[in-house]
């Protein structure tokens, strides 16, 4: 998904190159790019056509008939680069429906991940102090209700050293616990 950008920046200068509107000096830096004119519009082609795939399956999830209509946007490709992507997202497709019935449909989107994980972030920049591994536990606090009732409950029910036996055995030392300890060797 990286290569879009370079792609697209690869299209405008063609058009700029071919409607004459670079001065000589641009040209001269940029005109390298003519060479490559039939890879950046089949490429860009290609792109165009996986974004909609890929916001597609983002609104209407992966299913049987999601990967009947993606599968169609990509029949107009035809040069060969093109026709290897067609090939290998076709075999993704047949491989990942066969694990799945019929009538399902998978959800596709990482909107939710990433929202956890943007509060996440955001918590351990306020908290600079804790290890960011120790911060960890805190992500279920942000996927669950909140309600003052159930923290309230985890409160009296969960003892310290539970967690912390939890912590030693599953996070184990940070980096940030190694070198306070060195610090505090040295004095």
């Amino acid at each position: 998904m990286n290569l879009s950008p370079l792609f697209h920046w690869g299209n405008r200068i063609l058009k700029l190159l071919d409607k004459k509107q670079l001065d000589e000096s641009e040209e001269e830096k940029v005109g390298f790019v003519n060479q490559y004119r039939e890879l950046i519009n089949q490429t860009n082609y290609l792109l165009g056509i996986i974004n909609k795939i890929q916001k597609m399956l983002k609104n209407e999830g992966f299913s049987k008939t999601t990967s009947s209509q993606c599968l169609s946007m990509l029949e107009d490709i035809k040069d060969e680069r093109g026709k290897k992507v067609v090939a290998m997202i076709e075999t993704y497709f047949k491989e990942t429906l066969q694990k799945m019935s019929d009538q399902e449909t998978v959800f596709c989107s990482s909107d939710i991940i990433e929202s956890c994980f943007g509060k996440y972030k955001s918590i351990v920049k306020a908290n600079k102090s804790v290890g960011i591994t120790d911060l960890c536990l805190c992500i279920p606090c942000l996927m669950s209700d909140g309600s003052l009732d159930q923290t309230h409950q985890a409160m009296r029910n969960i003892k310290t050293k539970q967690i912390k036996d939890w912590k030693d055995k599953n996070i184990g030392e940070t980096l940030y616990a190694k070198r306070n300890a060195l610090f505090k060797k040295a004095g």
